[in-house]
Order: C-alpha cells, then sequence, then structure tokens
C-alpha cells in the first residue's frame, strides 16, 4: 500500500492494507528488521484498518524515527532501532496521506472518509480538513523498555 526509504538509506518501510507495516534493510545481515499490526483502531479491536501512508523523519540524527497513518485515524510514531512505537496521534477520522516537514519540526496530515465501508458508510456530517502538528522532541524520544 505504501513504501518509504530511510534517510540515512539504511532500508524502508512497507505498510499493507490491512494495517500491518514491515520494516526491512538493504544490508540483509542487519538484525532489525521487524512485523508489526499498527492500525487496529483506538479501541485496539483485531478489525483490519489500512496503512494509508508511510513517511521517514527527514534528518540524519533522527534516522530512526518514521510515522505511519491509517485508516482508524491513528498516527504513530515509530523508533526502528528500538523496535517500538513512541508516539501516536489520533483523528477523528481516517487519515489518507501525512508527511514531516523538512527541518522535521510539522508533521503534517489529511483526513476524510477513505470509503473503506463503502458509500453507506459515510457520514455527511464529518468534513475533509487538512492539520499541522508541531512534533516535539519527547514524542520522538524512546521509552523506557519494560521488564
Amino acid at each position: 500500500r505504501s513504501v518509504c526509504c530511510f534517510v540515512d538509506q539504511s532500508g524502508w518501510a512497507i505498510s499493507s492494507i490491512d494495517g500491518r507495516l514491515a520494516v526491512q534493510h538493504f544490508n540483509p545481515q542487519m538484525t532489525s528488521k521487524f512485523n508489526t499490526r499498527c492500525h487496529k483502531g483506538v479501541d485496539n479491536k483485531l478489525a483490519a484498518h489500512p496503512s494509508h501512508c508511510l513517511s521517514a523523519f527527514p534528518l540524519s540524527q533522527r534516522a530512526d524515527i518514521f510515522a505511519s497513518a491509517g485508516g482508524d485515524g491513528i498516527i504513530s510514531f515509530y523508533d526502528k532501532a528500538q523496535r517500538q512505537k513512541v508516539h501516536s496521534i489520533v483523528c477523528d477520522q481516517p487519515v489518507v496521506a501525512g508527511d514531516f516537514s523538512a527541518d522535521g519540526t510539522i508533521y503534517g496530515y489529511a483526513y476524510c472518509y477513505d470509503y473503506m465501508q463503502g458509500p453507506e458508510g459515510m457520514n455527511n456530517n464529518s468534513k475533509p480538513g487538512i492539520r499541522l502538528h508541531r512534533v516535539t522532541e519527547q514524542e520522538l524520544a524512546p521509552k523506557p523498555k519494560s521488564k
């Protein structure tokens, strides 16, 4: 569904229509590849929500950071080196596009109905829109490992 290459040129992330995400590396000897189910909805049900877009953090000093936005209305920031989600943003509609600004301080995203439930699932009261989110250093910091 979506692919993004990392700014350090070490590899890429790929997403699917069932909300799965995989991180791969160009060098097969690198062992930090992983797969995860990232778009399960705000209620964490197992219903599949598509991952509509992936975007890598644009600066080499934070090359391990990337974002996934999906049909469940959740934008998740991941640290690929730590293999963990570091922050989430919840939107009340599917997020269909998103990317970091050139300096990495803003994450812009678009939201609207994505027709996953067909025309009968559309809510005419929900309007499409674009939002800008200021990215903070705390949102990108790795979380402590649980024991």
